[in-house]
């Protein structure tokens, strides 16, 4: 990620008499919110005020008349570090009060709020991925099974894993049980040899 957000910033540099301000920073913004929420990209596109909860440091991914999650299911997440930030960012250059989508075209009129196309998005992502020398098989998606990867890493138990991406079938999240090995064998000696090995 920190390969992907420096390589915008690197074309942002060079191209900066082409650029309007802050035309590159929605990417970034854009990458860091995915990879610290795990959204499915339409789940990102189709996100509305209505579904932050800044108090609560929590998001809601909702399922609407236009706009239907992949499992059919609702699902409420905690939002916390860059993901937090950009989302608080993004609340105080609020400019109305109406539910408008979170994450807004860059190319909107005056009084549309329409939100970022995922088509868009993803060629813009792999357009990065290209220029930053990364593997061509990196997409938008990748930002989600590296917030998956990261959380079993970090020895989060695949039940929960399962809930926060928003699996429908938890055989989904155990294709991820593999990343944490370490975390299986501290699990059977918790319960079968509690006492430390002299």
């Amino acid at each position: 990620m920190a390969q992907l957000v420096r390589g915008i910033e690197a074309e942002a540099i060079l191209n900066k008499s082409s650029l309007k301000t802050g035309e590159l920073v929605w990417l970034i913004d854009v990458i860091k919110f995915a990879v610290g929420t795990g959204l499915r990209l339409g789940e990102l596109c189709s996100l509305h005020w209505s579904a932050v909860n800044l108090s609560d440091r929590r998001i809601t991914v909702k399922v609407t008349e236009h706009f239907n999650t992949k499992s059919g299911h609702e699902r409420s997440l905690p939002v916390r570090g860059d993901a937090l930030r950009v989302l608080q960012c993004l609340a105080n250059n609020r400019t109305s009060e109406t539910d408008g989508f979170v994450f807004e075209s860059r190319r909107k009129r005056i009084g549309d709020n329409s939100g970022l196309n995922p088509e868009y998005v993803s060629r813009r992502f792999k357009h990065f991925v290209r220029l930053s020398n990364m593997p061509d098989d990196a997409c938008f998606h990748t930002l989600r099974h590296s917030y998956i990867s990261w959380l079993v890493q970090d020895g989060v138990s695949i039940p929960v894993v399962k809930e926060l991406a928003g699996h429908a079938d938890i055989k989904t999240t155990m294709g991820y049980a593999h990343l944490s090995p370490d975390n299986l064998v501290a699990a059977v000696e918790q319960v079968f040899d509690p006492s430390p090995v002299p």
